[in-house]
């Protein structure tokens, strides 16, 4: 396959003393990686100054299962939190780039998907990503269904808090819930794909002009931020 053809996707995990949840997330990108066709993954695994066992625990399940190709471990000083850890990363991957290339400053990969560690990949939940992506060019962010172990529907797409969507949450009223339903953050699970205010920072997918577009590398800012 031709590199002009080829979709490049960078998959950045935050772990924080979570080693043996990541590897288990790792084994089921494992398996998407070998099914990806024209998809070039590539997966960084920041380690948000665990303090335990956590790097060499990573780096020898990579190694002893021939990730290495495709996943790589950044241990970090410091723990920054899910935006540092995030934006670490994704400096990286850019200075990655930036060596390879030698031609000015490191392009990110066409798409970001940030993934928890606790998380399992069903079959096909990348491609999937990816084609709406591709199919959508004015959606700049993809959020994915998400499920608890027994397959029952998480709460993954939300809208923006309002006054009636607290007023409802404040009561809790079946009655009051009926009037302001459209007002209410978390919204009943859907099957079907529709636009959304925002997503579960779990597992989403953002289109790299977005990222560039709202990245900030300061101390004062950040692009991913989590209260």
């Amino acid at each position: 396959m031709s590199a002009d053809k080829t979709i490049s996707l960078l998959i950045v995990i935050v772990n924080y003393r979570t080693a043996g949840l990541t590897i288990e997330c790792l084994q089921t990108l494992a398996e998407e990686v070998a099914q990806a066709g024209d998809i070039s993954i590539q997966v960084i695994v920041a380690d948000n100054a665990s303090g335990d066992d956590s790097v060499p625990q990573l780096e020898n399940a990579i190694q002893s299962h021939g990730w290495s190709h495709w996943a790589g471990v950044l241990p970090l000083a410091t723990n920054s939190g899910f935006a540092g850890g995030n934006n670490a990363a994704i400096r990286a991957a850019m200075q990655q780039d930036q060596n390879a290339s030698s031609q000015g400053p490191g392009r990110l990969p066409e798409y970001v998907m940030l993934l928890n560690p606790d998380t399992l990949v069903r079959p096909g939940a990348i491609r999937t990503l990816v084609n709406f992506m591709q199919a959508n060019p004015k959606a700049g962010i993809a959020g994915s269904r998400l499920e608890h172990p027994d397959s029952s529907p998480q709460n993954s797409a939300f809208r923006f808090p309002n006054f009636w969507g607290e007023v409802d949450a404040g009561l809790a009223w079946g009655l009051i819930t009926m009037v302001l339903h459209r007002h209410v953050t978390a919204p009943p699970v859907r099957l079907e794909t529709y636009a959304t205010d925002w997503v579960s920072g779990a597992c989403f997918v953002i289109r790299r002009r977005c990222w560039n577009r709202w990245a900030c590398w300061t101390k004062a800012t950040s692009c991913i931020t989590k209260k």
